[in-house]
């Protein structure tokens, strides 16, 4: 409730005070409020209660000036309503407080001690605001001396809310100063910092991709310390249904490229799917974002800004959108059961065709009728094209991978050329140039298993090696393998020759392995024969034990 004018009630109210804080019945109408009290002088004496002591004097003209500060606190404010993490009446007020304050220069001689969680003036003494605001002076001509803590941090709430500043750049400059110069007094402003850089970009509007942006100033990429996850890989692999670091496959020597290939696969997706109106990240996850609110640990007041609506990406995974006063997040998002199976498919491919490549000795298989196609379909509209792009997007990066960049040294190139032209000379066939443009370009090999019929110093028939490497019951499995036997029915038989179907198959595969290079077959919920060995395995069996 305001306070009346007249000194009457001012000793009235006063005395109400002390005795409501003794009795500990005291309820402050602000999360945080301080005030003091100034009585001006008046001629009327008689109006004082004769007994009560009132001190008399003229505040100089600083103390009027934050008397004035804190009368703000009494403009009336909806209680209860809240913005983010900090109270919206609490940052409401510290802005209009600031604003108020914003050309504020002091010259105090003295030195008080001030610390406080989410400082603010209001809960400032007289010596702590000038102590202060001379600091800021200081500051502002580009003298930064150690004080305490809180200063510093009320200073960074003026910065980020526009305080002093002329616009977003000159803002970046001053905190990026502040920051470079201050850390050395105390190493804690980088964690604080670290955050709020990046939210100062995101609430702003600068030009250039939050990379470039850092890049500004070398002081300022020196500074920030990037997150561990900034690839696609790192952001997408932890909702996947498949753990692939679990994989006996995934090393230190191919987790890179594995990496790699699937960020390369999920850039291709994206924009194959931007050409229907969609994206990626909507496959995978509900389409509510997550909310967000920047400057966390902060006192940061919207009023500051008049924000449109946007979409600003810090990286390929980390995007926050703006739209109709509120902010929502790409991180912490929650995936759907078909988007976990859709990474864990993804990722299994890759190995999958890695494994082929680098003949490893066990295989894997990325099983997609897992995956509800209905739920695809409804977002794309050819289904299969999605998953011819997966498959294409993998080979792409291989053979990428693979090329050699030969450079040459420019002082050789015409030494490179007579060489050229002497064996363009060579070519030369009755009498007439062949034409390079008519010659038949050699196929690009295959980023696949070679066949398995040929290994490279194996022996003529690989396949009759394998056949007469099988015993009996091993024999008589892949008959029944190869006529599509029921997985209950391989499994009772493996029983009844004393041993499981797992062990069976896995010595079958061994035995492949040493004579054609590769696995034949794969147990999964069902025994699959891969296609491209079916008919080598019917030919050799039928032939040998007919």
């Amino acid at each position: 409730m305001p306070w009346g004018t007249g000194k009457e009630e001012i000793v009235r109210h006063v005395n109400e005070l002390i005795t409501q804080l003794k009795n500990k019945t005291y309820q402050s109408p602000f999360k945080n409020d301080f005030a003091e009290i100034y009585i001006e002088n008046s001629k009327n004496s008689e109006a004082i209660p004769q007994g009560v002591p009132v001190p008399r004097y003229s505040p100089d003209k600083k103390r009027k000036r934050f008397l004035e500060m804190r009368r703000l606190a009494q403009m009336s404010q909806p209680a209860g309503y809240r913005n983010g993490s900090r109270d919206r009446l609490q940052t409401v007020l510290f802005y209009k407080q600031a604003k108020f304050m914003e050309d504020f220069e002091d010259n105090y001689e003295g030195n008080a001690p001030f610390s406080m969680y989410f400082p603010n003036y209001q809960m400032m003494s007289y010596e702590q605001l000038r102590t202060y605001f001379t600091w800021r002076s200081k500051v502002r001509k580009g003298v930064i001396r150690r004080t305490s803590f809180s200063y510093v941090f009320l200073y960074i709430y003026e910065l980020i809310n526009h305080i002093g500043v002329q616009n977003c750049e000159d803002g970046l400059e001053k905190l990026t100063f502040l920051w470079k110069e201050y850390r050395g007094y105390e190493k804690k402003l980088d964690g604080y910092m670290n955050e709020w850089i990046r939210d100062y970009y995101i609430t702003n509007d600068f030009s250039e991709p939050f990379p470039e942006f850092l890049q500004k100033t070398g002081i300022l990429q020196g500074l920030r310390k990037p997150p561990k996850a900034e690839s696609i890989f790192d952001f997408y692999s932890p909702y996947s249904d498949y753990k692939i670091e679990k994989s006996i496959f995934f090393t230190p020597e191919t987790a890179e490229t594995i990496g790699a290939c699937f960020d390369s696969v999920i850039k291709t997706l994206d924009e194959f799917l931007l050409g229907q109106g969609e994206k990626f990240e909507n496959l995978i996850f509900y389409s509510k974002s997550s909310a967000w609110a920047p400057f966390s640990n902060a006192l940061y007041c919207s009023l500051s800004m008049k924000t449109k609506n946007k979409v600003v990406e810090i990286s390929n995974t980390e995007k926050y959108e703006y739209k109709n006063g509120c902010w929502t997040s790409s991180i912490n998002r929650i995936p759907k059961e078909n988007g976990r199976l859709l990474i864990g498919y993804i990722l299994k491919r890759i190995e999958q065709f890695y494994r082929r490549v680098t003949k490893y000795k066990y295989r894997v298989t990325a099983n997609r009728n897992k995956i509800d196609s209905a739920e695809i379909t409804r977002l794309v509209q050819d289904p299969q094209r999605f998953f011819q792009q997966i498959d294409a997007a993998i080979v792409k990066y291989y053979r990428q991978s693979q090329r050699k960049v030969i450079t040459v040294d420019p002082g050789r190139i015409e030494t490179i050329r007579e060489n050229a032209q002497k064996t363009q000379e060579k070519l030369l066939i009755d009498g007439e140039e062949t034409d390079p443009a008519t010659v038949p370009m050699a196929p690009e090999p295959k980023p696949a298993h070679p066949a398995a019929s040929e290994p490279a110093g194996g022996p003529k028939n690989p396949w009759r090696a394998f056949a007469r490497s099988l015993d009996r019951t091993e024999r008589a499995a892949v008959r029944m393998i190869l006529e599509n036997a029921p997985l209950q029915k391989l499994q009772a038989f493996s029983k009844d020759h004393g041993t499981m179907l797992e062990v069976l198959v896995d010595g079958i595969n061994q035995k492949a392995i040493d004579t054609v290079n590769d696995n034949v077959m794969e147990l999964s919920d069902k025994i699959e024969l891969f296609d491209e060995y079916r008919g080598d395995l019917k030919r050799v069996i039928s032939i040998e034990f007919q």
